[in-house]
């Protein structure tokens, strides 16, 4: 009875620490982030933009669909590294403050991110 009692702790404390160890792999570092931030850096002030985006008049800059794409791509070969991208992505977005919350799915169709 003990000694069932004891393996019940053992792999409990085992799923414990691989549930948190998969999750610290996935948290986003400073560097991580700094390095998303240098990529995707150049599609902010098209997230800051008001309104649908007019055709020609107010689009991303081409800096910054090459950077979408590099990060999407890098995101498609590794599930934790897209988890990754995301959470910076998300925070650099939150730091702008006040900004049109449709243009992130839209930039991904307007520069044919896949």
């Amino acid at each position: 009875m003990a000694t069932m009692g004891r393996s019940l702790n053992i792999t409990l404390v085992v799923c414990i620490l691989l549930i948190v160890s998969d999750m610290a792999i996935a948290i986003p570092t400073t560097r991580a982030c700094m390095e998303i931030r240098k990529t995707f850096g150049p599609c902010m002030p098209f997230l800051k933009g008001k309104g649908r985006p007019l055709r020609g008049k107010d689009k991303p800059t081409p800096a910054c669909c090459l950077g979408g794409r590099k990060l999407a791509t890098k995101a498609k070969l590794n599930k934790k590294v897209g988890l990754v991208i995301w959470e910076c992505v998300i925070l650099m977005v939150a730091e702008i403050g006040d900004h049109d919350q449709r243009r992130l799915p839209i930039l991904g169709r307007i520069c044919t991110i896949r």
